[in-house]
Protein backbone atom coordinates (compact mmCIF):
# COMPACT_ATOMS: atom_id res chain seq x y z
CA UNK A 1 0.00 0.00 0.00
CA UNK A 2 1.24 3.35 -0.95
CA UNK A 3 2.30 5.29 2.10
CA UNK A 4 0.17 8.74 2.73
CA UNK A 5 2.19 11.71 2.64
CA UNK A 6 1.05 14.42 5.27
CA UNK A 7 0.03 17.86 4.08
CA UNK A 8 -0.59 21.10 6.19
CA UNK A 9 -4.17 22.15 6.64
CA UNK A 10 -5.36 25.80 6.72
CA UNK A 11 -9.25 26.19 7.96
CA UNK A 12 -10.62 24.11 5.39
CA UNK A 13 -8.26 23.87 2.99
CA UNK A 14 -5.02 20.97 2.24
CA UNK A 15 -2.21 23.10 1.44
CA UNK A 16 -1.14 21.13 -1.73
CA UNK A 17 2.49 23.37 -1.83
CA UNK A 18 3.85 26.87 -1.15
CA UNK A 19 4.02 28.73 -4.74
CA UNK A 20 5.53 31.74 -3.74
CA UNK A 21 5.31 35.39 -2.51
CA UNK A 22 2.53 37.80 -4.02
CA UNK A 23 3.09 41.48 -3.31
CA UNK A 24 0.01 40.92 -0.58
CA UNK A 25 1.67 37.89 1.02
CA UNK A 26 1.76 34.49 0.81
CA UNK A 27 0.64 32.45 -2.04
CA UNK A 28 -0.35 28.66 -1.70
CA UNK A 29 -1.56 25.84 -4.11
CA UNK A 30 -4.21 24.25 -2.10
CA UNK A 31 -7.34 21.87 -2.40
CA UNK A 32 -11.00 22.66 -0.53
CA UNK A 33 -11.39 20.24 2.37
CA UNK A 34 -15.11 20.57 3.17
CA UNK A 35 -16.84 19.86 -0.26
CA UNK A 36 -18.31 23.37 0.13
CA UNK A 37 -16.18 24.23 -3.58
CA UNK A 38 -14.56 22.19 -6.23
CA UNK A 39 -11.28 21.33 -6.15
CA UNK A 40 -8.23 22.66 -6.48
CA UNK A 41 -7.53 27.37 -5.93
CA UNK A 42 -4.56 29.72 -4.83
CA UNK A 43 -5.12 30.81 -1.81
CA UNK A 44 -3.23 34.69 -0.74
CA UNK A 45 -3.10 35.31 2.60
CA UNK A 46 -0.87 37.91 4.25
CA UNK A 47 1.80 37.79 5.95
CA UNK A 48 1.82 37.98 9.78
CA UNK A 49 4.44 40.60 9.74
CA UNK A 50 2.62 42.59 7.34
CA UNK A 51 -0.79 42.51 9.04
CA UNK A 52 -0.56 46.05 9.86
CA UNK A 53 -3.92 47.98 9.76
CA UNK A 54 -2.75 49.61 5.83
CA UNK A 55 -1.56 46.39 4.54
CA UNK A 56 -4.90 44.66 5.90
CA UNK A 57 -6.87 47.71 4.31
CA UNK A 58 -5.12 46.92 1.15
CA UNK A 59 -5.82 43.15 1.01
CA UNK A 60 -9.41 43.71 1.78
CA UNK A 61 -9.52 46.50 -1.13
CA UNK A 62 -7.94 43.34 -3.25
CA UNK A 63 -10.69 41.26 -2.41
CA UNK A 64 -13.51 43.72 -2.95
CA UNK A 65 -11.97 44.73 -6.38
CA UNK A 66 -10.64 41.66 -7.70
CA UNK A 67 -14.08 39.29 -6.86
CA UNK A 68 -16.01 41.54 -9.26
CA UNK A 69 -13.75 41.44 -11.92
CA UNK A 70 -15.09 38.79 -14.52
CA UNK A 71 -13.06 38.60 -17.90
CA UNK A 72 -11.17 35.86 -19.71
CA UNK A 73 -7.76 37.57 -18.92
CA UNK A 74 -7.78 38.41 -15.15
CA UNK A 75 -7.91 35.28 -13.02
CA UNK A 76 -10.91 34.75 -11.24
CA UNK A 77 -11.69 35.45 -7.86
CA UNK A 78 -13.81 32.52 -6.17
CA UNK A 79 -14.17 33.54 -2.70
CA UNK A 80 -13.16 36.02 0.01
CA UNK A 81 -13.09 34.48 4.12
CA UNK A 82 -11.17 35.23 7.27
CA UNK A 83 -9.59 32.19 8.67
CA UNK A 84 -8.47 31.49 12.10
CA UNK A 85 -7.94 35.67 12.17
CA UNK A 86 -6.60 35.64 8.20
CA UNK A 87 -7.42 37.67 5.27
CA UNK A 88 -7.45 35.12 2.35
CA UNK A 89 -8.54 35.12 -0.72
CA UNK A 90 -9.27 32.02 -3.03
CA UNK A 91 -8.34 32.56 -7.00
CA UNK A 92 -8.08 30.26 -10.06
CA UNK A 93 -5.34 28.54 -10.25
CA UNK A 94 -3.28 28.81 -13.43
CA UNK A 95 -1.22 26.46 -14.17
CA UNK A 96 2.17 27.80 -16.14
CA UNK A 97 4.36 31.03 -15.31
CA UNK A 98 4.61 34.09 -15.21
CA UNK A 99 5.82 36.10 -18.02
CA UNK A 100 8.83 37.30 -16.10
CA UNK A 101 9.93 33.45 -15.38
CA UNK A 102 9.66 33.20 -19.37
CA UNK A 103 11.73 36.38 -20.04
CA UNK A 104 14.11 35.55 -17.65
CA UNK A 105 14.51 31.69 -18.78
CA UNK A 106 14.45 31.93 -22.52
CA UNK A 107 17.39 34.28 -22.22
CA UNK A 108 16.06 36.39 -25.17
CA UNK A 109 13.09 38.31 -26.63
CA UNK A 110 9.94 36.32 -27.21
CA UNK A 111 9.25 36.18 -31.01
CA UNK A 112 7.46 39.99 -31.91
CA UNK A 113 4.16 38.06 -32.59
CA UNK A 114 3.91 36.32 -28.91
CA UNK A 115 5.06 39.49 -27.45
CA UNK A 116 2.26 41.72 -28.92
CA UNK A 117 -0.22 38.93 -28.50
CA UNK A 118 0.96 38.96 -24.47
CA UNK A 119 0.54 42.56 -24.34
CA UNK A 120 -2.75 42.44 -26.23
CA UNK A 121 -4.13 40.30 -23.87
CA UNK A 122 -3.60 42.29 -20.81
CA UNK A 123 -4.54 45.25 -22.53
CA UNK A 124 -7.60 43.90 -22.89
CA UNK A 125 -7.87 43.02 -19.59
CA UNK A 126 -7.05 46.52 -18.32
CA UNK A 127 -9.47 48.15 -20.56
CA UNK A 128 -12.04 45.87 -19.03
CA UNK A 129 -11.19 46.66 -15.33
CA UNK A 130 -10.83 50.55 -16.32
CA UNK A 131 -14.40 50.65 -17.23
CA UNK A 132 -15.74 48.75 -14.86
CA UNK A 133 -18.36 50.10 -12.97
CA UNK A 134 -17.46 53.93 -13.78
CA UNK A 135 -15.16 53.44 -10.49
CA UNK A 136 -12.26 54.26 -12.48
CA UNK A 137 -10.15 51.09 -11.31
CA UNK A 138 -6.37 51.37 -11.74
CA UNK A 139 -3.96 48.67 -11.58
CA UNK A 140 -1.06 50.22 -10.43
CA UNK A 141 1.29 47.26 -10.25
CA UNK A 142 1.13 46.15 -14.00
CA UNK A 143 4.33 43.87 -14.27
CA UNK A 144 6.09 40.41 -15.94
CA UNK A 145 5.11 38.48 -12.24
CA UNK A 146 1.76 39.91 -12.25
CA UNK A 147 0.97 38.37 -15.73
CA UNK A 148 0.49 34.65 -15.73
CA UNK A 149 0.93 32.37 -19.19
CA UNK A 150 -0.60 29.02 -18.95
CA UNK A 151 0.98 26.05 -20.51
CA UNK A 152 -2.04 25.97 -22.70
CA UNK A 153 -1.45 29.54 -23.87
CA UNK A 154 -3.55 31.83 -22.27
CA UNK A 155 -2.63 35.03 -20.75
CA UNK A 156 -3.96 36.23 -17.31
CA UNK A 157 -3.53 38.98 -15.55
CA UNK A 158 -3.58 38.91 -11.11
CA UNK A 159 -3.34 40.66 -8.39
CA UNK A 160 -5.02 44.05 -8.26
CA UNK A 161 -4.19 44.26 -4.36
CA UNK A 162 -2.63 48.03 -4.71
CA UNK A 163 -5.69 48.87 -6.96
CA UNK A 164 -7.23 52.22 -6.47
CA UNK A 165 -10.78 53.02 -7.56
CA UNK A 166 -13.14 55.85 -6.88
CA UNK A 167 -14.61 53.07 -4.52
CA UNK A 168 -12.38 54.18 -1.62
CA UNK A 169 -9.46 56.83 -2.41
CA UNK A 170 -8.37 56.59 1.01
CA UNK A 171 -5.97 53.90 0.92
CA UNK A 172 -2.98 56.09 -0.45
CA UNK A 173 -1.58 59.02 1.07
CA UNK A 174 0.11 61.86 -0.51
CA UNK A 175 4.04 61.00 -0.92
CA UNK A 176 3.66 57.19 -0.75
CA UNK A 177 4.22 55.59 -3.92
CA UNK A 178 3.29 52.07 -4.22
CA UNK A 179 4.60 49.22 -7.07
CA UNK A 180 7.87 48.59 -8.71
CA UNK A 181 10.14 51.38 -9.43
CA UNK A 182 10.84 50.10 -12.94
CA UNK A 183 7.57 50.43 -13.91
CA UNK A 184 5.89 53.53 -12.42
CA UNK A 185 5.47 56.53 -14.27
CA UNK A 186 7.17 59.61 -13.78
CA UNK A 187 4.13 61.39 -13.08
CA UNK A 188 3.38 59.39 -9.96
CA UNK A 189 7.28 60.39 -8.29
CA UNK A 190 6.19 63.91 -8.35
CA UNK A 191 2.97 63.35 -6.33
CA UNK A 192 -0.09 63.27 -9.10
CA UNK A 193 -2.89 61.58 -8.44
CA UNK A 194 -2.21 58.13 -10.52
CA UNK A 195 -4.62 57.37 -13.72
CA UNK A 196 -4.87 54.94 -16.33
CA UNK A 197 -2.25 56.38 -17.98
CA UNK A 198 0.27 55.05 -15.29
CA UNK A 199 -1.20 51.57 -16.20
CA UNK A 200 -0.43 52.22 -19.81
CA UNK A 201 3.22 53.15 -19.07
CA UNK A 202 4.03 50.39 -17.15
CA UNK A 203 2.24 48.16 -19.50
CA UNK A 204 5.18 49.85 -22.22
CA UNK A 205 7.43 48.70 -19.95
CA UNK A 206 6.55 45.32 -20.23
CA UNK A 207 6.41 45.14 -23.82
CA UNK A 208 10.00 46.92 -23.89
CA UNK A 209 11.14 43.60 -21.95
CA UNK A 210 9.24 40.92 -24.18
CA UNK A 211 10.46 42.77 -26.90
CA UNK A 212 14.25 43.33 -26.06
CA UNK A 213 14.37 40.26 -23.32
CA UNK A 214 16.35 42.67 -21.15
CA UNK A 215 14.53 42.85 -17.27
CA UNK A 216 15.15 46.61 -15.74
CA UNK A 217 14.45 44.71 -12.16
CA UNK A 218 16.93 45.94 -10.19
CA UNK A 219 18.93 47.54 -12.64
CA UNK A 220 19.91 51.46 -13.01
CA UNK A 221 18.40 51.78 -16.64
CA UNK A 222 14.79 52.74 -14.54
CA UNK A 223 13.34 54.70 -12.32
CA UNK A 224 12.07 58.27 -11.62
CA UNK A 225 12.97 60.43 -14.56
CA UNK A 226 15.28 57.65 -16.13
CA UNK A 227 13.65 57.39 -20.40
CA UNK A 228 14.48 54.03 -21.27
CA UNK A 229 16.35 53.47 -25.21
CA UNK A 230 14.82 52.88 -28.13
CA UNK A 231 13.90 49.64 -28.65
CA UNK A 232 14.93 49.27 -31.81
CA UNK A 233 18.73 50.09 -30.71
CA UNK A 234 18.69 47.46 -28.07
CA UNK A 235 17.52 44.77 -30.85
CA UNK A 236 17.45 45.78 -34.43
CA UNK A 237 14.86 42.57 -35.10
CA UNK A 238 12.25 45.13 -33.92
CA UNK A 239 10.09 47.21 -37.09
CA UNK A 240 10.54 50.91 -36.44
CA UNK A 241 6.89 51.37 -36.39
CA UNK A 242 6.70 49.13 -33.39
CA UNK A 243 9.46 51.00 -31.57
CA UNK A 244 7.46 54.25 -32.00
CA UNK A 245 4.78 52.35 -30.18
CA UNK A 246 6.97 51.26 -27.19
CA UNK A 247 7.99 55.19 -27.12
CA UNK A 248 4.76 56.73 -27.25
CA UNK A 249 3.64 54.16 -24.13
CA UNK A 250 6.54 55.43 -22.52
CA UNK A 251 6.13 59.05 -23.13
CA UNK A 252 7.45 61.14 -19.93
CA UNK A 253 4.36 63.41 -20.37
CA UNK A 254 1.26 61.39 -19.80
CA UNK A 255 -0.53 63.56 -22.41
CA UNK A 256 1.93 62.65 -24.90
CA UNK A 257 1.07 58.33 -24.23
CA UNK A 258 -2.09 56.66 -25.55
CA UNK A 259 -5.03 57.74 -23.56
CA UNK A 260 -6.49 53.99 -22.90
CA UNK A 261 -5.12 50.93 -23.67
CA UNK A 262 -7.69 50.25 -26.03
CA UNK A 263 -5.49 52.87 -28.23
CA UNK A 264 -2.85 50.85 -27.41
CA UNK A 265 -4.07 47.47 -28.49
CA UNK A 266 -5.57 49.01 -31.70
CA UNK A 267 -1.99 50.37 -32.19
CA UNK A 268 -0.22 46.67 -31.99
CA UNK A 269 -2.99 45.08 -33.89
CA UNK A 270 -0.28 45.15 -37.31
CA UNK A 271 2.18 43.69 -35.33
CA UNK A 272 -0.22 40.66 -34.87
CA UNK A 273 0.23 38.27 -38.61
CA UNK A 274 -3.29 37.93 -39.73
CA UNK A 275 -4.16 34.24 -39.97
CA UNK A 276 -2.30 33.32 -36.96
CA UNK A 277 -3.01 31.07 -33.80
CA UNK A 278 -0.83 33.15 -31.53
CA UNK A 279 -2.15 31.36 -27.98
CA UNK A 280 -1.46 27.98 -29.69
CA UNK A 281 2.17 29.23 -30.87
CA UNK A 282 2.52 30.87 -27.31
CA UNK A 283 1.53 27.00 -25.89
CA UNK A 284 4.08 25.36 -28.12
CA UNK A 285 7.12 28.06 -27.21
CA UNK A 286 6.57 26.87 -23.71
CA UNK A 287 6.73 23.31 -24.65
CA UNK A 288 9.92 24.06 -26.33
CA UNK A 289 11.52 25.84 -24.10
CA UNK A 290 10.65 24.66 -20.90
CA UNK A 291 9.73 20.68 -19.61
CA UNK A 292 5.78 21.27 -19.09
CA UNK A 293 5.24 17.77 -19.49
CA UNK A 294 7.51 17.30 -16.02
CA UNK A 295 6.33 20.15 -14.55
CA UNK A 296 2.38 19.22 -15.40
CA UNK A 297 3.61 15.62 -13.93
CA UNK A 298 4.83 16.98 -10.26
CA UNK A 299 1.53 19.46 -9.78
CA UNK A 300 -0.52 16.26 -10.49
CA UNK A 301 1.51 14.32 -8.29
CA UNK A 302 0.85 16.78 -5.51
CA UNK A 303 -2.43 16.97 -5.98
CA UNK A 304 -3.09 13.42 -6.14
CA UNK A 305 -1.31 13.25 -2.86
CA UNK A 306 -3.41 15.27 -1.11
CA UNK A 307 -6.25 13.83 -2.43
CA UNK A 308 -5.05 10.85 -0.59
CA UNK A 309 -4.63 12.29 2.55
CA UNK A 310 -7.77 13.92 2.21
CA UNK A 311 -9.54 11.00 2.02
CA UNK A 312 -7.43 9.41 4.20
CA UNK A 313 -8.73 11.89 6.83
CA UNK A 314 -12.15 11.11 6.06
CA UNK A 315 -12.24 7.64 6.70
CA UNK A 316 -10.41 7.78 9.93
CA UNK A 317 -12.98 10.49 10.64
CA UNK A 318 -15.78 7.84 9.98
CA UNK A 319 -14.22 5.03 11.89
CA UNK A 320 -14.11 5.26 15.37
CA UNK A 321 -10.33 5.30 17.78
CA UNK A 322 -9.67 1.94 19.57
CA UNK A 323 -10.60 3.93 22.76
CA UNK A 324 -14.32 4.60 21.06
CA UNK A 325 -14.43 0.62 19.95
CA UNK A 326 -14.16 0.42 23.33
CA UNK A 327 -16.84 2.50 25.06
CA UNK A 328 -19.02 1.83 21.91
CA UNK A 329 -18.86 -1.59 23.27
CA UNK A 330 -18.94 -1.64 26.71
CA UNK A 331 -22.23 0.48 25.91
CA UNK A 332 -23.50 -1.73 23.62
CA UNK A 333 -22.73 -4.94 26.15
CA UNK A 334 -24.31 -3.22 29.19
CA UNK A 335 -27.77 -1.69 27.08
CA UNK A 336 -27.90 -5.69 25.95
CA UNK A 337 -27.97 -6.82 29.02
CA UNK A 338 -30.16 -4.36 30.43
CA UNK A 339 -32.72 -5.16 27.48
CA UNK A 340 -32.36 -8.98 28.46
CA UNK A 341 -33.05 -7.84 31.95
CA UNK A 342 -36.40 -6.59 31.37
CA UNK A 343 -37.54 -9.19 28.67
CA UNK A 344 -37.05 -11.49 31.31
CA UNK A 345 -38.51 -9.48 34.02
CA UNK A 346 -41.76 -8.77 31.94
CA UNK A 347 -42.02 -12.31 31.04
CA UNK A 348 -42.05 -13.37 34.46
CA UNK A 349 -44.85 -10.78 35.03
CA UNK A 350 -46.95 -11.75 31.74
CA UNK A 351 -47.58 -15.26 33.65
CA UNK A 352 -48.15 -14.04 37.14
CA UNK A 353 -50.54 -11.09 36.42
CA UNK A 354 -54.25 -12.11 35.04
CA UNK A 355 -55.13 -9.66 32.49
CA UNK A 356 -58.36 -7.43 34.12
CA UNK A 357 -59.81 -6.45 30.79
CA UNK A 358 -60.40 -2.26 30.80
CA UNK A 359 -60.24 -1.72 34.40
CA UNK A 360 -56.46 -1.91 34.94
CA UNK A 361 -53.64 -4.74 35.73
CA UNK A 362 -54.02 -5.38 39.66
CA UNK A 363 -51.44 -7.45 41.38
CA UNK A 364 -51.97 -10.89 42.51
Amino acid sequence: MKEIREYPRFGPYVIVRVSGAGGMGRVELALRADGDAAGLCVIKRMLDERGEENEAARFRREAQIASRLVHPNIARTLRVEEIGGELCIAQEFVEGMDLGTAIRQLRAHLPIAIAVHVVREVAAALAYAHDFGGHDIVHRDVTPENILISYDGDVKLIDFGIARSTVDGTLTNAGVILGRREYIAPEAWDGARPDRRIDIYALGVVLWEALTGRRLEGTREAGPGVALPDPCLVSPVIPRALGAVVTRALAADPAARYQTVGELGAALAPFAPAGAAPKHELAELLRFYFNVATYRAVIAADIAGARRFLAAQGRAARRPSGRMLAVALAGALAAGAATGALLYHSKIHSRAVPQQGQHGIHAP
